[in-house]
């Protein structure tokens, strides 16, 4: 799973990672020590129950990290706070992670709040996503979150899982990419990945999609966005032409 993560997020052309972290260069015995884990205001809960590393395989190469469901009779508040994230040079910004629970039919809040000021101090997040145990399952699935209200400022991420005996989280190949400002004149397509729609920084005199094996798939004229949803997941490379005949070639991961 990991392997094929990687793989989408380097090829997602022109975009560059301020941060990333697949916890696989941490020990199991101890969380890391960028990252900070927190229970909520009122304390419910115990640390043993809190975010730990756990491992996805026998010899422990594949790590992730943990939050286990308990039963404390009070709202648990469980806090996973990532190190500081310099984007001070980049612009259209996202979030990439993924994550999976163990059971349905649960109550669990799933929250991903962002601070520009403190690692520690929670009421200086504001909540930018929020889930619940019926939006994703028990295999790891990717989850996607346009950051870009934060473009060219320091922040901190948080996953936060609220519940009383509610579910378990996984979170897994925590990601932020975004464009070097530097690199704000130069045309792309955005968001990549996509689910399928795709929009042009400036109008494309011709553009076509084509397979990695370099099969024609579509075709288009004087646009500046397009619809690729009726494809596959997977990646694509776009190849075209701007008004000003300039070429241009990109790579274009689709998402289900």
């Amino acid at each position: 799973m990991k392997l094929i993560f990687t793989g989408l997020l380097f090829f997602s052309s022109f975009f560059y990672g301020q941060f990333s972290d697949n916890f696989n260069n941490h020990h199991l015995s101890k969380a890391p020590e960028e990252w900070a884990i927190l229970r909520g205001k009122n304390d419910a809960g115990d640390d043993f129950n809190n975010w730990k590393l756990e491992s996805l395989n026998k010899d422990g190469s594949d790590q992730c990290f943990f939050v286990r469901y308990e039963n404390s009779g009070e709202l648990n508040e469980d806090w996973l706070i990532s190190p500081k994230i310099d984007l001070t040079d980049y612009e259209g910004n996202f979030l990439v992670f993924s994550q999976h629970n163990s059971f349905v039919g649960n109550t669990t809040k799933y929250e991903i709040k962002i601070s520009t000021d403190s690692q520690l101090d929670r009421d200086q997040f504001q909540t930018v996503a929020s889930y619940t145990d019926s939006s994703f399952g028990k295999n790891f699935s990717l989850k996607r979150i346009n950051i870009s209200k934060f473009d060219k400022k320091q922040i901190y991420i948080a996953f936060v899982k609220k519940d009383d005996d509610g579910n378990n989280w996984y979170i897994d190949n925590v990601s932020v990419k975004g464009k070097p400002v530097s690199e704000k004149s130069k045309p792309l397509f955005y968001p990549n990945p996509t689910s399928g729609e795709l929009n042009a920084e400036k109008s494309v005199q011709s553009l076509q999609v084509l397979s990695m094996d370099n099969r024609l798939l579509k075709t288009y004229s004087d646009v500046n966005a397009i619809d690729i949803s009726d494809l596959p997941a997977g990646m694509y490379l776009l190849k075209g032409t701007y008004d000003n005949k300039e070429i241009f070639e990109q790579k274009i991961v689709k998402e289900n």
